[in-house]
């Protein structure tokens, strides 16, 4: 089988899980509640002076598409941590283990057992699995996206070092190959790897030649000699210079040039690419070079500025890379971990929008007897009641329920209602583009508003899209472009390593979802599916990011998405409200209703570029579905 083509091995599961005295924890201090929440410490206080110890369920999960990590951990505080006069054996708990992918909402650990005894833990078990579940994620996007190529984990220095150990593991069950210090190896007993570094390059008076002699003079056989050649920003010269010197010692080059410099073999073909940074050109160049003087066994390794967005676009290219180093984009975004009391011994105490979910999937029980009552002996489940029936006669569970047929459902579509397209100063102002008085799509942001406010009271999903552009898209010509025949200038650069281009792919402050569940421009069809039940169920908005005008071309999880929604939800209509008229809000109703979904565009809440005229749109969009303006929609009863 080709490697290539295979994808890379899953995740590392271990038969064994890790001894709790790995973790070096502060378990008198995490008894005492030093590191809890106050009111978990004060719930624990409360009832033990009650006298109270009722046996409860709690589930711990998070709300995106992700691999899990930090179990092990987590089963070591309890086993460690519980209050005085309790065990592990008096709870039973359930866990999956490290290396696993989870769905939104999926029960990750399951604690049954009386409640003074760990509610104090809650903060600390919510808090490793979050921090770990990140890592392990983001680290196995990149080695999903590099692969067969490996990846080496490097955020040490971004970061605090007493996360190093769980860290490190955590991208090593992902599969990192590699990790850059000792205590980031630690935990299954290996060593930190990494290349000759700037400063020694510095200390060798800028002479990266003879920095890296020194090193290699100084390093075991096993050490791999692999030296950093942008100090002087010039990675070819600087390659050959050190393959002259070292030979067959040296192992590899790692361009690691800053995203502000152009390297010097990049200047003189500047043009038709974005030249900053460790680029495709950059690396072409560089492995020309090394194998015109036969130094084709040295490999290059490239770092700075990497994701997994970018390492996917040099793949698709094939810039021959033989590793990726990746650092600070493995310690950004949020898996915020939620553990509910859901179960009161046998009964349903969740609260609104929440409920026990059986899993066959959590390994277990992981203790002895498994939560006999305490305390004062009361039957298991103490106080509590049974749970309420919720206002609008639906189970708890969040708007729609699990897979539950709506047949007057509503899905509120906002098509790329983004900076880049609303500001005047945007790249890609939205006006049109024969009218040299149009004053724009910057007069219709109040009644996008003013919609996208009465589908969040109305909509069982609210469904944001947006362009999220790379230079390597098919739509982006930096050079000539030409809407006439599909091509714009760059905007709306969400996978731009400039701070400032990504700005132009936010959607506008007025509207901008909190909290969207995010499908990203690479997911695919299971992730469509999976986070299309987990909006129904939380409530919260989705962001599907694309690479073209359509959604359904630029994303291919949509598809998926909207079939999972519509078959949730009855037959539901859709919404449309968003810019530009003639271009990306055309393709998403032409898209959905050619579909045989229900679509209805309120053309007042919409903007074009003149690309067609309103009419002609309008007219083509009645024929299909039906066309009116916010007010007559809201006019309608549901």
């Amino acid at each position: 089988m080709d490697p290539a083509t295979s994808g890379p091995p899953p995740p590392l599961r271990r038969a064994e899980r890790l001894d709790p005295s790995v973790f070096q924890l502060p378990a008198d201090r995490m008894r005492a509640g030093y590191y809890s929440d106050k009111y978990f410490v004060r719930t624990r206080e409360v009832l033990m002076a009650e006298g109270e110890a009722p046996l409860v369920t709690v589930q711990a999960f998070q709300r995106n598409l992700a691999w899990v990590s930090g179990t092990d951990e987590a089963i070591a505080i309890l086993k460690l941590c519980l209050t005085e006069g309790y065990s592990f054996d008096d709870l039973d708990v359930r866990a999956l283990r490290d290396g696993d992918r989870v769905d939104p909402w999926e029960p990750v650990l399951e604690i049954r057992g009386p409640y003074p005894a760990f509610a104090h833990l809650e903060t600390l078990y919510l808090g490793v699995l979050a921090r770990r579940t990140m890592i392990a994620t983001n680290t196995r996007r990149v080695v999903e996206a590099a692969w067969p190529d490996p990846i080496l984990f490097f955020p040490a220095r971004h970061d605090h070092w007493m996360v190093q150990t769980g860290d490190g593991f955590a991208a090593h069950t992902a599969g990192a190959i590699g990790v850059s210090t000792d205590a980031q190896a630690s935990w299954w007993g290996s060593e930190g790897v990494g290349t000759v570094p700037h400063g020694l390059i510095a200390a060798f008076g800028r002479d990266t030649v003879a920095a890296t002699q020194a090193f290699a003079r100084h390093m075991p056989d096993h050490v791999r000699v692999i030296s950093l050649v942008d100090f002087d920003n010039d990675c070819v010269g600087t390659s050959l210079a050190v393959a002259r010197a070292l030979g067959d010692r040296l192992f590899g080059v790692r361009l690691d040039t800053s995203g502000n410099l152009v390297d010097r073999s990049v200047q003189s073909q500047m043009g038709e690419f974005d030249p900053r940074g460790v680029n495709t050109r950059l690396v072409e160049n560089v492995r020309k070079a090394l194998d015109a003087e036969g130094f084709d066994h040295v490999r290059i390794v490239a770092s700075g500025g990497f994701d997994a967005d970018k390492i996917r676009r040099f793949k698709n290219a094939g810039v021959p890379v033989d590793a990726y180093g990746v650092g600070s984009t493995l310690i950004r975004g949020r898996y915020d971990f939620t553990a509910d009391v859901v179960r009161l011994g046998d009964r349903d105490v969740a609260k609104t929008g929440r409920r026990y979910r059986d899993s066959t999937r959590l390994e277990g029980p992981l203790s002895g007897r498994g939560g006999e009552a305490r305390g004062d002996g009361r039957e298991a489940g103490g106080r509590g009641g049974e749970g309420e029936a919720r206002g609008d006669g639906r189970e708890a569970g969040g708007r729609g329920g699990e897979g539950e047929a709506r047949g007057d459902g509503m899905v509120g579509w906002v098509v790329d209602v983004q900076n880049d397209f609303m500001r005047p100063d945007g790249r890609l102002y939205v006006k049109h583009l024969g009218d040299e008085g149009d004053q724009g799509a910057v007069q219709i942001e109040g009644t996008i508003a003013e919609a996208v406010a009465w589908m969040h009271e109305q909509a069982d999903v609210v469904v944001f899209t947006g362009d999220w552009h790379g230079l390597e898209d098919p739509e982006i010509d930096p050079v000539d472009p030409d809407p006439s025949i599909g091509t714009y200038p760059p905007h709306c650069m969400g996978r731009s390593e400039d701070p400032d281009e990504q700005q132009g792919a936010w959607i506008v402050p007025s509207i901008r979802p909190e909290d969207p569940l995010v499908l990203e421009v690479d997911a695919d069809a299971a992730e469509g599916k999976a986070v299309a039940r987990a909006a129904l169920e939380s409530g919260r908005p989705v962001f599907i990011r694309k690479t073209r005008f359509d959604v359904f071309a630029g994303n291919a999880a949509t598809e998926a998405f909207v079939a999972t929604l519509a078959e949730a939800l009855g037959d539901p209509e859709f919404v449309v409200v968003g810019v530009a008229r003639d271009v990306c809000v055309t393709q998403a109703v032409d898209g959905l209703a050619g579909r045989g979904r229900h679509v209805t565009a309120l053309r007042d809440a919409t903007w074009g570029l003149g690309l067609e005229s309103e009419d002609d749109t309008l007219t083509r969009w009645s024929a299909s579905g039906r066309v009116a303006t916010l007010e007559e929609r809201r006019a309608e009863e549901r």
